[in-house]
């Protein structure tokens, strides 16, 4: 998932802590809706926008890097793309400054 931040002032860097850093899922075919949450917390000191998104990723090499798809993605990563079976509670969310907030997914 992909956060975007924007905020007011250029001079100011938004830091956002996103927990857990990775979550894995497991769930049985017989799950209609499988769901997970993930928290958001703005630990700087002004109000941010941020818009979310899910996309794919693969590896970058064997060091264990990975590279975020976007819109230039592989045939391979295209191939075996999961980011279309995401769904986000809400894309759009403002958090304000020493605030949390949870984002319900659903596969």
């Amino acid at each position: 998932m992909m956060a975007s931040p924007s905020f007011a002032s250029a001079e100011k860097q938004p830091v956002v802590t996103i927990s857990p850093f990775l979550k894995n899922i497991s769930f049985s075919e017989n799950e209609a809706t499988p769901s997970f949450s993930i928290s958001l917390t703005n630990t700087g000191p002004n109000q941010l926008k941020i818009h979310l998104s899910p996309v794919d990723f693969g590896s970058l090499n064997e060091t264990g890097g990975v590279v975020f798809a976007g819109s230039q993605a592989s045939s391979l990563i295209t191939k075996y793309s999961l980011a279309d079976w995401l769904q986000l509670s809400t894309p759009d969310i403002v958090i304000d400054p020493g605030q949390k907030t949870d984002i319900k997914a659903t596969i």
